[in-house]
């Protein structure tokens, strides 16, 4: 699995967009979250792109000066009405431990969450005990991540083992009941 299959993967991943409106208030631009009550500054989003619902379609843009927008379909203008979708950020521990996995690791993970009825962008908790042992030559560790789709939550412990042994094993429970294991190693 190349970096492209891994970013086509997380595009079609469940609730993988925040989806609003963008509003200017005192010469500062923020995005309002369609489901969410809170305004959050467009600088801080760390994005230039964006999607806009233009002519019944997703369309990518990029944020222009003056509350202005461009894309393929040229500038237009900025309107309280007009609807703006943009990709959520993988919470830091999460995205690092992603990384950190084989392409058929990362492909059976996501593949797992997803039968449970849980997305990669679900996560509202992310602990990766892998981070605090950059300086070490032998890595074993638990990591620690929960998901919560609105209609219940998964926990999933990461055991991981890097050095002279690779390996990873998941252990996913959800709050219906349900339960699976993933195990790996190179």
């Amino acid at each position: 699995m190349s970096e492209q299959n891994r970013t086509e993967l997380l595009q079609v991943q469940d609730r993988s967009y925040m989806i609003g409106m963008i509003q200017q208030l005192e010469e500062e631009w923020f995005f309002i979250e369609e489901d969410e009550d809170q305004m959050v500054l467009l600088e801080t989003l760390n994005t230039k792109e964006l999607e806009i619902f233009l002519e019944e379609k997703w369309q990518k843009a990029k944020l222009a000066a003056n509350g202005k927008i461009k894309g393929p379909f040229g500038t237009h203008v900025i309107h309280e009405d007009d609807c703006f979708r943009m990709k959520k950020p993988l919470p830091y521990a999460l995205d690092q431990m992603l990384q950190s996995l084989s392409d058929k690791t990362f492909e059976e993970f996501a593949k797992q969450l997803n039968s449970l009825g849980f997305s990669i962008f679900d996560c509202v908790y992310s602990y990766n005990q892998l981070l605090f042992l950059s300086r070490k030559k032998r890595k074993k560790g638990v990591s620690f991540f929960q998901f919560d789709n609105e209609e219940g939550i998964c926990a999933v412990q990461h055991h991981f083992e890097r050095g002279t042994a690779e390996g990873d094993r998941f252990e996913f429970t959800t709050s219906f009941g349900k339960r699976a294991v993933l195990s790996y190693s190179a």
